[in-house]
């Protein structure tokens, strides 16, 4: 469980985030909603559009979808591979 978490945090470095970027998209990928998000945050609805777009473009990524697509290759790409066990 140690590795997961540790490769998770690994794959996660290797986007770039600021730590308010980084809040922002781990409430993505626990399937948060803008709105959700901002509540949760204690910041505004608009706020949250901001940072998802400024993730956005400092990953070169044109959708949310792409991102998280991009954040599971390189969590799959740094898991040991299990396929022999």
């Amino acid at each position: 469980m140690r590795a997961i978490l540790s490769e998770t945090i690994k794959a996660l470095s290797q986007l770039v985030l600021t730590p308010r970027g980084k809040e922002v998209f781990e409430l993505i990928l626990d399937g948060k909603t803008s709105n959700e998000i901002a509540e949760f945050l204690d910041i505004s609805y608009s706020g949250v559009l901001r940072h998802r777009e400024k993730i956005l473009e400092q990953n070169d990524c044109h959708s949310m979808n792409q991102l998280v697509a991009k954040y599971y290759g390189l969590l799959a790409e740094s898991l040991p591979d299990c396929t022999g066990v």
